[in-house]
């Protein structure tokens, strides 16, 4: 759900202070009323150097002044004390929104497999550097241009995906098997829907026997929804309080095919992540954070790009690296022109270097390409130390900004909007 800044709730004016001269003006005109007043109602027989001529000539007049220019200035006092209370409550409430929405999930642990091998991602990335070629599938057939995983002397698609679900496991075992047993832990599963098999639909029943066949602690697996992309984060971040935010949880995303479309990858990422009060309360060292993720209205990228930043705890001019994966033929300039306009750090490249484009290098993951590029973004943080944008398209467009665990707290002033 996504976080709303309160706004201003009242629409008026601020209240304007009397001004000087128009008074100045009020006062003359009044005191000459009065004194044109007092000399035409005066009795012509009583005399005109008593103490009630005089009043009646400056005294009222100047009182009946003062009395409304003191009404006047009082409603002032009380319409600018009321304004700055509801501007300070107003920068509180907002404040306390920026930190609920720009709270981080920490990465314990993330591992991906992929045509390049873990840690090899954050250098090879690069716009011109692509390893798709035409190939054979594992079931034969055509070439076609596609990148696949090496699984061994795997070969039905069952097969392919239990000697994935092992190795991915194998890479995050330990730090599985590191966290105290008092920890609420649960998996999560991103696999594809609408299985083109029978046996793919024993996914879920495929991973929980290789879970037992690892020996980690017990936990039954929950399956996402396909379209939902990164955003069971988001969903993750609204808890307010209690076991379901106090926690640790596997996401692992698995992408394999029988016959691979034309420029498609083969891919699986686990990440490992915490809330990270819990993570620091224990002990448990992160490797990045990861902030929330936020889906881009139609039309309306700047402003998601935007909002992304402000979650992100960070300014367009740290970004020097984009993540994208899975992007429709029509994203790929609106993201470029946004960049541009909002002056991110990535578009001031000549080459554009910083905009690693993971469907060129790779191929399009399927359900696992919004997850693979956090996993190359959490990587490329460990080695450039700056925050890392992740844009994909699952279903909507989706952002996220992963940070380093330790960096200096960006001014987002200038840079907040209202979501």
């Amino acid at each position: 759900m996504p976080v709303d800044l309160p706004i201003a709730s009242s629409t008026d004016a601020p209240p304007v202070p009397p001004r000087v001269i128009a008074w100045l003006g009020l006062l003359m005109l009044v005191m000459l009323a009065g004194a044109a007043a007092t000399l035409f109602t005066w009795p012509k027989s009583e005399p005109t150097g008593s103490t009630w001529f005089w009043t009646k000539l400056l005294v009222l007049p100047a009182l009946g002044f003062f009395v409304a220019f003191g009404l006047r200035l009082f409603y002032f006092e009380q319409e600018s004390d009321r304004v700055r209370a509801e501007e300070e409550t107003l920068k509180g409430d907002q404040a306390k929104a920026r930190l609920f929405g720009s709270e981080p999930l920490a990465v314990l642990e993330c591992r991906y497999l992929c045509a390049l091998e873990n840690g090899r991602a954050a250098n090879e990335t690069a716009p011109t550097h692509s390893i798709l070629s035409a190939q054979v599938p594992h079931s034969g057939g055509t070439a076609v241009r596609h990148t696949a995983l090496k699984l061994g002397e795997a070969r039905t698609i069952l097969e392919r995906y239990r000697a994935c679900f092992l190795e991915i496991l194998d890479g995050v075992g330990a730090a599985i098997c590191a966290l105290p047993r008092d920890v609420p832990f649960n998996v999560c599963l991103a696999l594809p829907a609408n299985p083109k098999t029978p046996e793919e639909d024993d996914l879920l029943a495929t991973w929980q026997d290789c879970w037992r066949e690892s020996g980690l602690r017990p936990v039954k697996a929950s399956r996402l929804a396909a379209e939902q992309g990164l955003m069971p984060l988001d969903e993750w971040l609204d808890v307010r309080g209690g076991a379901a935010l106090e926690k640790v949880t596997l996401y692992v995303s698995a992408q394999l095919h029988v016959t691979p479309p034309h420029n498609s990858a083969e891919a699986a990422v686990a990440l490992l992540l915490g809330w990270a009060p819990l993570l620091e309360r224990r002990g448990l060292k992160p490797l990045a954070m990861l902030h929330r993720p936020i889906e881009a209205e139609p039309g309306a990228l700047d402003d998601a790009i935007l909002e992304a930043l402000l979650w992100g705890r960070s300014v367009s001019t740290e970004i020097g690296d984009l993540w994208q994966a899975g992007l429709a033929a029509d994203d790929k300039p609106a993201i470029l022109q946004s960049a541009s306009a909002l002056s991110l750090a990535v578009s001031k490249a000549r080459d554009l270097s910083g905009i690693h484009d993971i469907d060129i290098t790779l191929g399009h993951a399927g359900i696992a390409a919004g997850w693979l590029a956090a996993a190359f973004a959490i990587e490329r943080v460990a080695q450039a130390h700056t925050p890392q944008l992740i844009v994909h398209r699952t279903g909507s467009l989706q952002l996220a900004v992963v940070n380093p665990v330790a960096r200096p707290t960006a001014d987002t002033t200038e840079k907040a909007h209202t979501p």
